[in-house]
């Protein structure tokens, strides 16, 4: 019979909490060996792509250009911020003005088609014409 103050229960206790704590631990390991399981393929076959990859370029690749542009670009980061900071801004710029545009341009293009018909253009051309002649002849 044991009592509540038995060296051999207190040692169960124990251990018992101590198998409460490792479960969470030997589920996470677990978890991290099927992964790891999982993904050693995709990275083999990864691997193998990039050297396949990297062969065409083998040739003409030089480590010491990787290491210019790393340098040239981590000394440029502000620039690049800016330009991508730029290109957003034209990018939002033209998703606001795309629907005023699509409105727009038919329109322009339709009355300037009306013009050339009726003969503005040539006129205008005949009109340039002669004011260059006119200021070939004369002085102003």
């Amino acid at each position: 019979m044991t009592t509540a103050n038995d060296p051999n229960t207190e040692i169960l206790v124990r251990l018992d909490r101590i198998e409460a704590m490792l479960e969470p631990l030997a589920e996470s390991a677990a978890s991290m060996h099927e992964l790891k399981e999982e993904l050693t393929p995709r990275v083999n076959e990864a691997v193998r792509a990039l050297i396949v990859q990297l062969a065409d370029v083998e040739d003409s690749f030089q480590l010491e250009d990787l290491s210019f542009l790393l340098k040239k670009t981590m000394r440029n980061v502000r620039n690049l911020t800016f330009v991508l900071e730029q290109m957003e801004s034209m990018i939002d710029f033209a998703h606001t003005a795309e629907p005023l545009l699509k409105a727009t341009v038919p329109e322009v293009i339709s009355r300037l088609d009306a013009l050339e018909r009726k003969g503005v253009f040539a006129l205008m051309i005949g009109m340039v014409e002669a004011l260059e002649q006119a200021a070939e002849r004369f002085t102003p």
